[in-house]
């Protein structure tokens, strides 16, 4: 599972991936970004992307 997460100046990747253990149990990947960089999505929410790797 791969996140992408806008966070405040100052958060790290590290306490990011920490408090998402905590709370899903495991470690997903991902990047973190500045809070407004992630485009909108218009209509229905997309919540789940599935990426096969062939």
């Amino acid at each position: 599972m791969r996140i992408h997460v806008e966070a405040e100046p100052g958060v790290t990747g590290y306490q990011v991936e920490k408090h998402l253990k905590e709370r899903l149990g495991f470690s997903p990947k991902g990047d973190v970004f500045k809070p407004g960089t992630l485009p909108r999505s218009e209509g229905k929410a997309k919540r789940v992307f599935r990426v096969d790797k062939s």
